[in-house]
């Protein structure tokens, strides 16, 4: 008893299916030691209780004695009956008694963690955050709906992976295989994904999420302000984080009304989206990467006015962004580079297609009379 969480007098509610097992919630009557929030308790029998056995008639109130656990990897905390007993003065007072000893009275967690699906929550229990690629499964739960993968760590934005270090081996900087815990079906094998992780503890080699929120693919994670402002933090630059303006003359022209028809805008930004390719391959102080080679370029083109005002909402646009003579660019091509980028980090020798964590981004391609110009959006 004295290593309860939590003494209740409880009445019993119903069984549900678990992924685990059963789980039998009760009602909290009256809270004797430890704080459940005012939440049914979901509770579990350990090796030494046969709760089914001790079962209390719907309606009939007994004292439960409990060892909370709670994880992320769970949708709420589980109660471990350690005890069962009579609601009773007798019991009552030995239980008065006993508790004034100290006894811990709230549920270990496995890691700190939150089940917020607030950003700024997250970060503020997230130990680590990496790029990773998932390399093999390395175990599936069986008492969570969860799988362990063998990962790269492609990117280090916060914290150290120090498995490997601890057993003495050298690893180069850039790279370094851990193995973290995420949701069932979360995770591909292959692909690439920040994740956000609870704090690492020495005794574990494994990485747990700080939220049930803390995996997400480079597109989803490029929709959070703070993410973004912890890649740039990390010092790692993204090839459409290049800000200069990339200009085209269409020669020759008199007016933008001969231009739109004789230059589709669709053609200019093409030739904008090779001159600012081209200005990747060329080494610069400013960037900490250089792109080698491209290939497969393509443009998708959208004026502003033709958009919609959900559409502008969702690209976040300006009012000095709408105009007639004002389009959306989104650049598709396959490049190579040396050096290191956000959000892969080192480079691996490998086409890539991501020119920024994803969308809404784009470039805002503006026609002055017969000249055009393009710009990245991000700041």
């Amino acid at each position: 008893m004295l290593g309860s969480t939590n003494i209740v007098t409880a009445r019993y509610v119903e069984t549900v299916q678990a992924f685990r097992g059963d789980e039998y919630v009760y009602e909290v009557r009256e809270e004797l030691k430890g704080s459940a929030g005012g939440e049914p308790l979901h509770v579990i029998t350990s090796g030494y209780v046969s709760l089914p056995s001790a079962m209390p008639v719907s309606g009939e109130d007994v004292i439960l004695f409990l060892s909370g656990y709670d994880s992320v990897y769970q949708e709420h905390v589980l109660y471990i009956l350690t005890d069962i007993a009579e609601d009773t003065e007798d019991e009552r007072s030995l239980i008065a008694s006993l508790c004034s000893g100290g006894a811990p009275d709230a549920p270990e967690a496995a890691r700190k963690f939150t089940r917020s699906d607030d950003i700024g929550d997250i970060l503020e229990v997230t130990e680590s955050i990496f790029f990773v690629r998932p390399e093999e499964v390395f175990v599936v739960g069986t008492q969570a709906p969860t799988t362990t993968y063998s990962c790269t760590v492609l990117s280090r934005l916060r914290g150290e992976p120090d498995p490997y270090e601890e057993m003495g081996l050298t690893v180069p900087p850039e790279f370094s295989e851990i193995l973290i815990t995420a949701f069932k079906d979360s995770m591909t094998v292959g692909e690439r994904y920040l994740v956000l992780l609870a704090e690492h503890r020495d005794r574990s080699k494994i990485y747990t999420l700080s939220s049930p929120y803390s995996v997400m693919t480079q597109e989803e994670a490029a929709l959070f302000p703070e993410l973004r402002a912890i890649l740039e933090q990390a010092g790692y630059d993204t090839p459409a984080g290049n800000t200069r303006l990339c200009c085209y003359s269409d020669s020759g022209r008199e007016s933008s009304a001969e231009a739109d028809g004789l230059l589709p805008p669709k053609q200019a930004a093409l030739e904008l989206a090779k001159m600012f390719m081209d200005g990747l391959c060329t080494e610069s102080a400013e960037r900490t990467f250089r792109v080698t080679e491209y290939r497969n370029l393509s443009v998708d083109v959208v004026r502003t006015t033709a958009m919609d005002e959900e559409t502008r909402a969702v690209w976040f646009l300006s009012e000095d962004e709408i105009g007639r003579d004002k389009w959306i660019v989104e650049i598709s091509v396959e490049y190579k580079y040396e050096g290191v980028k956000s959000p892969i980090g080192p480079s691996s020798g490998e086409w890539t297609d991501i020119l920024y964590q994803g969308s809404p981004a784009g470039f805002l391609m503006v026609r002055d009379g017969i000249d055009y110009s393009l710009r990245s959006r991000m700041e």
